[in-house]
């Protein structure tokens, strides 16, 4: 279907058979908005979790009883175990416990010790993206590599496009639906504050 900039119903949507409930994190990043100061550490945001979903139980309490299931992807794989953990440590210590059923975090980002520059060439080297007689000793040799052997800079989520400068780091452009959830309409029925 054709991206028309209005909204419709989506009779394949998760909330027919599921509630799904985004949240921005840290507090005041996307649609997020509240005064006060900013937090500097995953820990601090497990908190601030906790504190919304508290919060969230006593705006919506038909929800309260429900599992929750926390989910993530990418760098969720710091903070998605920082939510957890702080809601362990809450229902160690409550008479009325958040419900957390489990954890999903997609391709999560953990460690770069282990999954950086030694991976990165490793995985290079599987897909033959750099010449096998080389020995590069960094992330940026193993790109400048794969960059001479392919013969174009290649996006850094899917090698096989062309990266390009207009659009950013992941060289795709994000303008026409990044104005769409601009519109007042759209934020309006997102209920957003």
């Amino acid at each position: 279907q054709m991206f028309t900039r209005r909204l419709s119903r989506n009779t394949y949507s998760w909330n027919r058979f599921a509630h799904v409930l985004y949240v921005d994190q840290p507090r005041y990043v996307g649609y997020s908005c509240g005064t006060g100061p900013y937090v500097s550490s995953s820990a601090e945001a497990g908190k601030d979790m906790v504190q919304f979903l508290l919060g969230w139980r006593q705006l919506f309490p038909e929800h309260a009883a429900r599992d929750i299931i926390l989910a993530s992807e990418s760098y969720g794989g710091h903070y998605v175990p920082a939510w957890t953990e702080a809601i362990l440590d809450y229902n160690a210590h409550s008479a009325d416990p958040i419900r957390l059923k489990g954890v999903s975090i997609g391709n999560g980002f953990i460690s770069d010790k282990i999954q950086g520059a030694d991976s990165f060439i490793k995985y290079q080297r599987l897909q033959r993206l750099i010449p096998e007689e080389t020995d590069p000793k960094s992330k940026s040799d193993a790109r400048l590599l794969m960059m001479e052997s392919m013969g174009y800079a290649p996006n850094v989520y899917d090698y096989r496009i062309k990266d390009e400068d207009c659009c950013g780091c992941t060289s795709y452009n994000y303008k026409a639906w990044g104005d769409w959830l601009m519109m007042e309409s759209v934020i309006e029925a997102l209920n957003v504050c």
